[in-house]
């Protein structure tokens, strides 16, 4: 249970980028590919990060990976600036995945942040946190 929740960001990371990849088998092109690199550095990025015991942790965290999903925004307006490659509803959907991801690393930073608050040992040090 406890590896569940420490590593359940990545879960769903790595979750939403195969389902992603997996819808556009066929249809995507070099945008989306890079669009997919870029979602999965800042995945990466997000894991290696550790969940530090300081208030700003997580923002560092789920900034991180909202850093990763403007990467992804920023990489279809990049190919149509350069070579006048449109926009397709395929990089849209990536973009909207990469906000998705964003939300999950947001939640689950805030279970591990909870859990951690409501541990019998930190009950023990501070009774006020009890539900």
């Amino acid at each position: 249970m406890n590896w569940i929740k420490t590593n359940l960001v990545a879960i769903v990371s790595f979750l939403l980028i195969a389902a992603t990849a997996v819808q556009g088998l066929r249809d995507f092109g070099l945008v989306n590919d890079l669009q997919l690199a870029a979602m999965l550095i800042g995945t990466f990025v997000v894991i290696f990060v550790p969940l530090l015991k300081v208030a700003w942790a997580g923002a560092l965290k789920t900034g991180l990976d909202l850093v990763s999903a403007a990467i992804v925004i920023f990489i279809p307006f990049v190919a149509l600036w350069i070579s006048g490659t449109p926009v397709t509803r395929d990089s849209v959907m990536v973009i909207v995945i990469a906000f998705i991801k964003a939300f999950a690393t947001e939640v689950g930073v805030q279970i591990r942040t909870d859990w951690g608050a409501t541990t019998p040992k930190a009950l023990a040090a501070d009774p006020t946190l009890a539900p």
